[in-house]
């Protein structure tokens, strides 16, 4: 079974481990949550 990592890159390239997840799709709703709202300079 596979792990599904969420990463944040920030502004200067720097890239940190935020969670882990069991299905693509939770995943991917993670960083959607992550996104929303008030734009930022990370990247997920």
């Amino acid at each position: 079974m596979h792990t599904w990592n969420v990463m944040r890159q920030d502004e200067i390239g720097n890239e940190f481990h935020v969670t882990a997840h069991d299905s693509r799709i939770s995943a991917l709703a993670h960083v959607l949550v992550l996104e929303s709202g008030v734009p930022h300079k990370q990247a997920y």
